[in-house]
C-alpha cells in the first residue's frame, strides 16, 4: 500500500513542470482587460470572460500552494510520528518521583498558580486536538464526493471563440489541480491522524503529570496552612492571662481564641472541597466521555445497543448536584460581613485605658496586633474556601447540563430503537435460561433477608392499630348512615353534598390497614437492602391502596359511584368483577416487569421479560375488550357525538396492545413498555378528572334544587301574605335569569374546567416524551427551495412536520365544531347585541379558523407565501372567469354577514318569494316561505336585486283595505262603522290610530279607503280577515249594501223605427 502511495506521490511530483504553462495565459488575459474599455457595451460579455480566466487562474495560484503544503506535510509528518512515538517510549520506561523543593508558602502558591494555569492550557490543547481528530475522520468522504464530481464535469470545446477555448483551458487546469490537491490530502489525512493522536497521548501523559503535581502542591499547602492555623490555636488556647487582667483583655483573649477556632474550621472546610473539586472533576470527565460514546454509537450503530443505551440512561437518570453549596456561598459572606463588622468595632470603640498598668497595655497592644492578624488570615481562608465552593458551584452546574443533554439525547432515540432482538427459535431457550437464573437469585436474596430488631419496629405497631381502630369506627359510622344518606339524595331539603365528600375521603382511610401492614412488613420489619425492590414494593403497596379504595367506591347499592355519582349500576358491577382479577393477576406481572427493568441483562429482557409484558399487554387488552358488553350503559346515541362513543376507545384500546404485543415480538420491548405505562397513566388521569366533574356536577345539581326550592317558597309566602291582607296576588317576576340559563352556564364553565384540567395533566405526562419526537424531524421526506436575502437555500419537509400539519386541521376541525357555540354560550348571549349579530361573528369566526388552519398547515409543509401568492394570483385571473358567480355569491356572503341586510328569522321578500329566513351560508341563504317550502337563493340576488325585509329595524306595518258601498248610503254612518271595525280589533295598533277616508265616487260604488297597522307580520292576515268580518256584520245590521259592478242601458224608441 505504501509503495502505491510513492508511485503516485512520484506522479504528482512530476506533473508539476506542466503547470506552468497558464502563467502565460494568465498574463495575456490580464492585458487584454486593460487593454478592453469598460464603457463599451459590446466589449462587457468579452470582458466577463477574461474576468472568469483570472478568477480561475487566482483559484488555481491557491490550490497549487495547498498542493504544497500537502507535499510538506507528506515529507514531514513521517519524522514527527517518529519522534513522537520514541518520546511515549522514553517516557513509559523512565518513571521519576517528583519533590517539591519551594519551603515557603507563598513561592508554593506562586507555583501552584502557575501549575494550574499550564494545566488550563494542557487542557484547551487536548480538545482542539480531539475537534481536529473528529474533523479529520469525517473529512475523507467530503473530499471524496468533490473529487467524483471533479471527475464528471465535462467541458466541451465545440464551436467556441479563442477566449472561451482560453476559459476552458483554465477550467480544465483548475480541475486538474483541485484532484491533484485532494489526492495529495487524501494521502496526508491519515498520517496527520495518527499525528494527532500521538500528540492527544502526550497531552493526557502530560497533563496525569500536572494532576499529580497539582495535588502535591495542594496537599503540602493544606499542610502549612494546617500547622499555622494550629500554631494560632495553641497559642491562644493557653492560660497566659493574668487574673487580674481587665475586662476588654480578658474579652480580646477569648474574641481571639474564638477566631483561631473558626480560622481552623475554614482551613478544615478548603480541605473537604478541594477533595471535592477532584471528586466532582473526574465525575465530569466520566459524563463527558460516556455522552461522546452515546454520540458516536448513535451516529455510527444501525444495529440495536437498546440495552447499552439503558444502562447509559440509568447513569444520567440520578444527577450529583448538591443544593448546599449556594446555602455554604450564603454563610460564608455573611462570616465575612460579620469579621468585617468585629473589625470596625474594634477601631471605634477601643477601651479606656486610663486606670490601666503598663504590663496590662503592653498585653492589650499584643493582642490587638494578634487579633489583627487572624482577622486577615481568617479573611483570606474564608476567601479561598468561597473561591472552592464558586468551582464546586461551576462544577455541580456543568455536570447538571450534561445530565440534562445526555437525558435528551437518550430520550430522543431511546424510543426509536429496539431494545432486544426480534422473537427467533431461541426464545424459549432464553425463557427457560433467565428464569432459572432469576429463581436462583431470588432465593439467595430471599435467603439474605433477616428481621430488624423489634426496638425498630414496635412503635410502627402501635402506630398502625390506631390507624386500623380509627378505620373501623369510620366504617362503622358509614355503614349506619350510608343507607339513610342515599334515600334522600333528591331530596331538596335533606340532601347534603358534605356526603359525597364524606365518602369520598372515608374510603382511602377505611383501606388503609391492609396496605399499610403490608408497607410495614416490606420496609420496616424485613430487612432488605437493595433501594430499587424496596421503591418496587412501595409501588406495589400504594397501588393495593388504590385498588382496594376503587373497589369501595363501586360498592354497591349504597356506594358512591352508582348512588351519588349516578353512575349506571350494571358497569359498575361488572367493572368490579373484572378489577378483581385484572389486579390479582396484573400487579404480580408490573412488580416483575419493573424489578427485570433494572437488570442490565439482555438475556433476561429477550426471554423472560418479552413473556412478562406479553401476558401483562393480553391481560390488559382482555379487561378493555370485556367492557364491550356494557358499554351502552354509559352512552345514548341519540344526545352524543361520534367521538364521545364508548365502543370507539375500547376498540382503540384494544388495537394499541395488540401492537403493542406485536412490537415486544420485533424487539421494541422499552417502547412498548413506556407506551402501556403512559396508557396507564391516562387511564388515571381521565378517571380522576371523571370524578370530579360528576362531583361538582351534584354540588350544582344540589345548589340548583335548593335555589328552585327557595325561589317557590319566597313565591308561596308573598301569595299567602296577599291573601291574608285581601290583596291582589302579586305577578311573578320575570325579570332574572332563569334557573336552566344558570344550569347551562355552570355546566358549561364547569366542562371547560374540566378539559382544562385533563389538557394540564396530558401536557405534564408527555412532556417527558417530546425529545423523541424530535427524532420525527430527522425523516425528511422532501425538500422545497426557500429564496431569502442571502440567495436560494433548500428546506427539508420531515415527517415532523407533517404531523404537526396533520394536527393542526385536526385540532382546527374540532375548534369549527365547538368553539363558535362556546362562544355563544358563555360570551355572546351576555352582550347586548342586535339579531343576528352572534350569528355573523360565529360564522366568521369559523371562517377565521379554517383559514388560519390551512396557512399554518401549509406553512408546516413548506408552502411559502412567495409561491402561494403566484398560485392566488393565478386562481383570481381563472376564478373572475369561469367562477364568478361563486366568488360574487361567497363576497356577497360575507356582505350580508358584515352589514346585516338579512338575518336569521327576518321575513323577507325578493323575486317574487315571500318567507322567513332560516340559513346564511357563504354560497346562499335559505328562505322558508309560507307553504313550508325551502328555497335556495344566491346571495348575489341578496345584494344587487330588490329585496323588502319587513322586520330589519322595525316589524311594523301598514295595512290598506278598500270598501266601496251603494250610492245613496249614508257616507257618515259607513266611515264611522269602518272606523269602530278596526278600533275595535286587537291586532290593531291604537298608535299609529286607524283612519278611515272618502276617496272617490266610482262608477258603481263610494270608494272608503281603510288604514291600519299591525305588529307583527303574522298578524296582517288575520287581522283584515277579522275587519272584513266584523265590517261586513256592522253593514248587515244598518242595511247598507255593497256595492258591485252595474251597466245601464237605454234602449230610444225612435232609433228603432228608423
Amino acid at each position: 500500500m505504501r509503495s502505491i502511495s510513492g508511485l503516485f506521490l512520484c506522479f504528482l511530483l512530476l506533473s508539476n513542470p506542466l503547470l506552468a504553462a497558464p502563467n502565460l495565459v494568465l498574463e495575456n488575459a490580464q492585458r487584454q482587460l486593460q487593454l478592453l474599455d469598460p464603457l463599451q457595451q459590446e466589449d462587457s460579455a468579452l470582458r466577463d470572460i477574461y474576468l472568469q480566466i483570472v478568477h480561475t487562474y487566482s483559484q488555481v495560484s491557491v490550490a497549487q500552494t495547498q498542493i504544497t503544503t500537502f507535499k510538506q506535510a507528506l515529507n514531514t509528518l513521517p519524522k514527527q510520528i517518529s519522534q513522537l512515538k520514541k518520546q511515549l517510549i522514553k517516557e513509559s520506561q523512565t518513571k521519576t518521583a517528583f519533590k517539591i523543593t519551594q519551603s515557603q508558602l507563598p513561592a508554593l502558591e506562586l507555583a501552584l498558580t502557575q501549575l494550574q494555569s499550564t494545566q488550563l492550557e494542557l487542557q484547551q490543547n487536548r480538545n482542539e486536538i480531539e475537534n481536529e481528530i473528529d474533523i479529520y475522520n469525517t473529512k475523507p468522504v467530503e473530499l471524496r464526493d468533490d473529487l467524483t464530481q471533479l471527475n464528471q464535469l465535462e467541458l466541451t470545446n465545440d464551436n467556441t471563440t479563442a477566449t472561451q477555448q482560453q476559459l476552458n483551458e483554465a477550467l480544465f487546469t483548475l480541475n486538474n489541480v483541485k484532484s491533484q490537491a485532494i489526492n495529495l490530502e487524501l494521502l496526508a489525512i491519515p498520517l496527520q491522524v495518527e499525528y494527532d493522536r500521538l500528540k492527544l497521548s502526550w497531552t493526557k501523559i502530560e497533563l496525569a503529570s500536572l494532576k499529580l503535581k497539582i495535588r502535591l502542591y495542594q496537599d503540602k499547602i493544606q499542610l502549612f496552612r494546617q500547622s499555622e492555623a494550629d500554631r494560632l490555636l495553641e497559642k491562644f488556647s493557653s492560660p497566659h492571662e493574668r487574673t487580674d487582667s481587665p475586662d476588654a483583655i480578658t474579652t480580646l483573649i477569648q474574641q481571639n481564641s474564638l477566631l483561631t477556632e473558626q480560622l481552623q474550621i475554614s482551613i478544615t472546610n478548603s480541605v473537604t472541597a478541594v477533595k471535592k473539586l477532584r471528586i466532582l472533576d473526574q465525575q465530569q470527565q466520566l459524563i463527558a466521555q460516556s455522552y461522546k460514546v452515546i454520540q458516536q454509537q448513535l451516529e455510527l450503530s444501525e444495529n440495536s445497543f437498546g440495552i447499552e443505551l439503558r444502562s447509559f440512561s440509568q447513569r444520567f437518570s440520578i444527577p450529583t448536584q448538591d443544593n448546599d453549596t449556594l446555602a455554604q456561598i450564603a454563610r460564608l459572606r455573611l462570616k465575612n460581613i460579620e469579621i468585617n463588622q468585629l473589625e470596625l468595632n474594634m477601631a471605634i470603640s477601643p477601651p479606656v485605658t486610663d486606670d490601666w498598668d503598663e504590663q496590662s497595655l503592653q498585653d492589650f497592644a499584643r493582642l490587638r496586633i494578634s487579633s489583627s492578624e487572624i482577622i486577615s488570615n481568617l479573611h483570606k481562608a474564608y476567601g479561598r474556601e468561597l473561591d472552592n465552593l464558586s468551582k464546586i458551584l461551576t462544577l455541580e452546574n456543568f455536570i447538571e447540563q450534561q445530565f440534562t443533554q445526555g437525558q435528551i439525547l437518550l430520550t430522543e432515540y431511546l424510543l426509536w430503537l429496539p431494545s432486544v432482538q426480534s422473537i427467533d427459535s431461541s426464545w424459549l431457550t432464553q425463557i427457560s435460561s433467565s428464569s432459572a437464573d432469576q429463581i436462583k437469585q431470588g432465593l439467595t436474596k430471599i435467603n439474605e433477608i433477616s428481621i430488624n430488631p423489634s426496638q425498630q419496629w414496635l412503635r410502627w405497631i402501635v402506630l398502625y392499630l390506631l390507624i386500623a381502630a380509627i378505620s373501623i369506627s369510620l366504617l362503622k359510622y358509614q355503614q349506619q348512615h350510608q343507607k339513610i344518606w342515599s334515600r334522600q339524595i333528591g331530596n331538596v331539603i335533606q340532601d347534603r353534598f358534605s356526603r359525597s365528600i364524606k365518602l369520598l375521603i372515608a374510603a382511602p382511610i377505611i383501606c388503609l390497614p391492609l396496605p399499610l401492614i403490608l408497607y410495614l412488613l416490606l420496609n420496616k420489619v424485613l430487612n432488605i437492602d437493595d433501594s430499587q425492590t424496596l421503591k418496587i414494593n412501595n409501588l406495589l403497596c400504594l397501588s393495593l391502596w388504590c385498588y382496594l379504595t376503587f373497589i369501595y367506591w363501586l360498592k354497591r347499592p349504597y356506594g358512591l359511584f352508582i348512588s351519588h355519582l349516578d353512575i349506571a349500576e350494571d358497569f359498575c358491577v361488572k367493572l368490579k368483577k373484572l378489577l378483581v382479577p385484572m389486579y390479582l393477576l396484573g400487579a404480580p406481572l408490573a412488580w416483575l416487569l419493573l424489578y427485570f427493568d433494572n437488570i442490565p441483562s439482555l438475556e433476561l429482557h429477550s426471554g423472560l421479560g418479552r413473556l412478562v409484558f406479553i401476558m401483562l399487554s393480553i391481560l390488559a387488552g382482555s379487561f378493555w375488550a370485556a367492557l364491550w358488553k356494557v358499554s351502552p350503559h354509559n352512552n345514548n346515541d341519540d344526545q352524543i357525538s361520534w367521538w364521545q362513543q364508548s365502543k370507539l376507545w375500547l376498540a382503540a384500546m384494544v388495537f394499541i396492545h395488540a401492537l403493542l404485543i406485536l412490537g415486544a415480538l420485533f424487539g421494541y420491548l422499552y417502547t412498548s413498555s413506556m407506551i402501556i405505562s403512559t396508557l396507564l397513566a391516562i387511564t388515571l388521569i381521565v378517571f380522576c378528572v371523571f370524578a370530579i366533574y360528576k362531583l361538582c356536577l351534584r354540588w350544582l345539581l344540589i345548589a340548583e334544587r335548593q335555589l328552585t326550592f327557595s325561589k317557590a317558597r319566597s313565591r308561596r309566602t308573598e301569595i299567602l301574605a296577599a291573601r291574608e291582607n285581601n290583596q291582589e296576588i302579586p305577578p311573578l317576576e320575570e325579570n332574572y335569569l332563569s334557573l336552566k340559563s344558570i344550569s347551562e352556564q355552570a355546566t358549561a364553565i364547569l366542562k371547560a374546567l374540566c378539559f382544562s384540567l385533563l389538557f394540564i395533566a396530558m401536557w405534564l405526562l408527555v412532556k417527558n416524551f417530546l425529545p423523541s419526537l424530535a427524532v420525527l424531524d430527522n425523516v425528511t421526506l422532501w425538500s422545497n427551495e426557500i429564496t431569502t436575502a442571502s440567495g436560494v437555500i433548500s428546506e427539508s419537509i420531515s415527517l415532523g412536520s407533517v404531523i404537526t400539519s396533520i394536527f393542526f386541521i385536526g385540532l382546527t376541525i374540532l375548534a369549527v365544531y365547538n368553539l363558535p357555540g362556546l362562544l355563544e354560550l358563555l360570551i355572546l348571549r351576555h352582550i347586548n347585541l342586535t339579531p343576528g349579530t352572534s350569528y355573523a361573528i360565529t360564522s366568521i369566526t369559523r371562517y377565521i379558523l379554517i383559514l388560519a388552519s390551512v396557512m399554518a398547515a401549509a406553512s408546516q409543509l413548506g408552502v411559502e407565501w412567495a409561491k402561494l401568492q403566484w398560485l392566488i394570483a393565478a386562481m383570481g385571473v381563472g376564478l373572475g372567469f369561469g367562477l364568478q358567480e361563486i366568488v360574487a355569491n361567497f363576497v356577497s356572503g360575507i356582505i350580508i354577514l358584515f352589514e346585516k341586510p338579512v338575518r336569521i328569522g327576518d321575513t323577507v321578500t325578493i323575486g317574487g318569494v315571500t318567507g322567513k329566513v332560516t340559513k346564511i351560508k357563504i354560497r346562499a341563504t335559505t328562505i322558508s316561505d309560507w307553504d313550508r317550502k325551502e328555497v335556495i337563493i344566491p346571495n348575489k340576488t341578496f345584494v344587487t336585486d330588490q329585496l323588502i325585509n319587513w322586520s330589519l329595524s322595525d316589524a311594523i306595518t301598514r295595512i290598506t283595505l278598500n270598501v266601496g258601498v251603494a250610492y245613496g248610503s249614508d257616507t257618515s254612518l259607513v266611515h264611522k262603522m269602518i272606523l269602530e271595525a278596526a278600533s275595535g280589533n286587537s291586532r290593531v295598533l291604537k298608535d299609529p290610530e286607524p283612519e278611515v277616508f272618502f276617496t272617490a265616487f266610482g262608477n258603481s260604488t263610494l270608494d272608503f279607503e281603510l288604514r291600519f297597522f299591525t305588529g307583527n307580520l303574522t298578524d296582517r292576515n288575520l287581522a283584515i280577515h277579522e275587519i272584513n268580518q266584523q265590517i261586513n256584520t256592522f253593514f248587515a245590521q244598518h242595511n247598507i249594501s255593497i256595492a258591485f259592478p252595474q251597466l245601464d242601458v237605454h234602449l230610444h224608441r225612435s232609433t228603432l223605427k228608423q
